[in-house]
C-alpha cells in the first residue's frame, strides 16, 4: 500500500476519531488486510467509504483554504486504505478463496484461459463465515451468501447516516405526526410521496425480520443483491469418474450446469395504527418496527415454502420441479407412524445430499405427530433418526392442498435447508397514508421491500405430500 505521509498526518489531524473507529494502525505500513476474514474485510472497506463520505461533508460551505487542503489529504489517505482492501479482495477472487492469506503478496494467476474454481464454489455452501464461493457470472464478482448467524448489515451497502432516527418506526412516527424535521430524521421524500429509509437503518431492520423467519432459522441463506438481478452458476448433475486401462480412451463425463437467476420482486405490507396510540404510547416504536418485521418475515416464509411462482410471486419449495416426493396415497392419509419421514430421509441420502436434515410443517401436522400412539395406547416410539431431526412449525405451510378427493391436505418439507436462498435488496421504502383511514382515526404505513427465492439444487428437498388431519 502506498500512502503519503502528509495524507496520513492530515487524517489524524482532521479526524483522529476516524482512525480510532476504523482500527487503523499508527503506521500505515502495518495495515494488513490479508489477515482479515472475508466478513471483516468487507466491513472494513464499507466503513472506510462511509468515513470518507462523511469527511467530504466537512469540506462543504465556506471554509479556510488550509482546512480544505487538510480534508482533501485526509480523504486521499482513507482512499489509499480502501484501495488496499479492494486489492486484497481482488487477490482472493483470483485464487478462488476468501480465506485470510499468509502474506499480502499478489497471487500468480495463470493467464492461459483456464478456469479456476474453488472447492467452496463447487460445494456452494458458505457456513464458516468466510463467504460462499458463489460468483456473479455477469460481473465476475464474488457474491456474499449469509447464514442465519451472519448479519445483513455487515455486507449491505451503507451511507453516511447522521440523522436522528434510530429505526424505521422513528421515521414513520416523525413523518406522520410532524415530530421532527425531515432533515433531522435523515430522510428525503421521493417523487411518489414516500421515503427511502437510510441504508443502515434498512439493513438493521432486515436483520430483525430474518431473525423472526422460520426458514432462516432452519439454515436458509440470504443473498444481498446490489442490483435488480443476479445470476450465479449451479451444478445440476455431478460429473462421473471412470477407471481406464493404459492407452484406452477416456470415457466422456458431462456434468450439467445451469443458472440461478435472482430477480428482485416487490412485496408490500400495510400497518394501521390509531392516531392516539401513535401520539401517546411510549413503546410504539418497538411495536411498529415489530409489526413490519413480523409481516415481512411471515411472507418471506410463505413464499419460500409455498410461493406460487405466478405473476410477481416467487416460486417456493413445494412447487419446485425435481424435488423428491413421498406420497401419502391417492386421496391422502393421516399419519399413523414415522415411515414417511424415514422415506423422505432415504430419498435425500440416496441422492447423496449431506445432512443434517430438518423438517418444516404446519402446527396441525405437528399436533397429530405428538398424538401418535401404539396399539396399547402409549406414545409411539420415535425412530432415532427422526428424533434427531429438527422439526419446526410454520402457519405459512398450507393446509388446503388437494390430494384426490381430499381438499384439506398438507405437506412436510424435509430438507438440507442451506439449499434455499432468499435474495434481498437493501432498500426499504415507507409511505405514510394519512387520509386513507382518517375516518377511523387511524394512520396507515405502507412498506416496500424487494426479494426473490431460489433453491441451490432441487435434490436437497423432499416433500411428504397428502397428509390429512387425523
Amino acid at each position: 500500500m502506498t500512502i503519503e505521509d502528509k495524507d496520513f498526518l492530515a487524517l489524524k489531524k482532521v479526524s483522529a476519531a476516524s482512525v480510532r473507529k476504523l482500527g487503523l494502525p499508527k503506521d500505515p505500513a502495518d495495515f494488513a488486510p490479508h489477515k482479515l476474514s472475508w466478513r471483516d474485510l468487507n466491513a472494513t472497506g464499507k466503513s472506510i467509504m462511509q468515513e470518507a463520505g462523511c469527511l467530504l461533508e466537512k469540506a462543504e460551505g465556506d471554509i479556510p483554504d488550509q482546512r480544505a487542503a487538510d480534508i482533501e489529504n485526509a480523504h486521499n489517505a482513507l482512499m489509499a486504505f480502501h484501495d488496499a482492501v479492494e486489492s486484497e479482495k481482488d487477490a482472493r477472487s483470483q485464487i478462488g478463496s476468501r480465506a485470510p492469506r499468509a502474506t499480502g503478496m499478489n497471487p500468480r494467476v495463470p493467464t492461459s484461459g483456464g478456469v479456476r474454481v474453488s472447492m467452496a464454489a463447487m460445494e456452494g455452501v458458505g457456513t464458516d463465515g468466510e463467504g460462499s464461493g458463489w460468483i456473479d457470472v455477469r460481473s465476475g464478482q464474488m457474491v456474499d451468501v449469509l447464514g442465519p448467524e451472519q448479519r445483513f448489515a455487515d455486507v449491505a451497502a451503507g451511507d453516511c447516516y447522521e440523522g436522528s432516527a434510530r429505526n424505521i418506526a422513528d421515521i414513520a412516527r416523525g413523518v406522520a405526526l410532524g415530530g421532527g424535521e425531515q432533515r433531522d430524521l435523515g430522510i428525503v421524500p421521493d417523487a411518489s410521496g414516500g421515503f427511502t429509509v437510510p441504508a443502515p437503518l434498512a439493513a438493521s431492520f432486515i436483520d430483525k425480520l430474518r431473525a423472526q423467519s422460520v426458514v432462516m432459522g432452519l439454515g436458509g441463506r440470504t443473498v444481498p443483491m446490489s442490483s435488480k438481478s443476479l445470476r450465479i452458476a449451479r451444478l445440476d448433475e455431478d460429473p462421473t469418474t471412470n477407471w481406464r486401462a493404459e492407452s484406452t480412451q477416456i470415457a466422456d463425463s458431462d456434468p450439467s450446469f445451469s443458472a440461478i437467476d435472482f430477480d428482485a420482486k416487490s412485496v408490500t405490507a400495510l400497518v394501521k395504527v390509531s392516531r392516539e396510540l401513535l401520539e401517546d404510547s411510549a413503546n410504539i416504536n418497538d411495536i411498529l418496527t415489530g409489526a413490519f418485521a413480523q409481516a415481512f418475515s411471515l411472507e418471506m416464509d410463505r413464499v419460500v415454502l409455498a410461493g406460487s411462482g405466478a405473476g410477481e410471486e416467487p416460486q417456493g419449495i413445494l412447487g419446485t420441479t425435481g424435488i423428491h416426493v413421498v406420497d401419502m396415497g391417492t386421496d391422502g392419509a393421516a399419519l399413523t407412524d414415522y415411515d414417511s419421514f424415514l422415506d423422505a430421509q432415504f430419498e435425500l441420502e440416496n441422492a447423496n445430499v449431506p445432512g443434517p436434515f430438518a423438517a418444516a410443517m404446519h402446527p396441525r401436522t405437528a399436533r397429530d405427530i405428538r398424538k401418535l400412539k401404539d396399539s396399547q395406547g402409549n406414545p409411539l416410539l420415535i425412530p432415532e433418526t427422526v428424533r434427531d431431526m429438527r422439526r419446526v412449525t410454520s402457519t405459512q405451510m398450507p393446509t388446503d392442498e388437494t390430494q384426490g378427493n381430499s381438499s384439506d391436505a398438507s405437506s412436510v418439507i424435509v430438507a438440507r435447508w442451506p439449499g434455499v436462498m432468499v435474495g434481498l435488496r437493501s432498500e426499504f421504502r415507507l409511505q405514510v397514508l394519512n387520509e386513507r383511514y382518517a375516518d377511523f382515526g387511524q394512520i396507515a404505513f405502507l412498506g416496500w421491500m424487494r426479494m426473490d427465492v431460489q433453491v441451490e439444487q432441487a435434490k436437497q428437498f423432499a416433500r411428504i405430500q397428502g397428509i390429512v388431519p387425523a
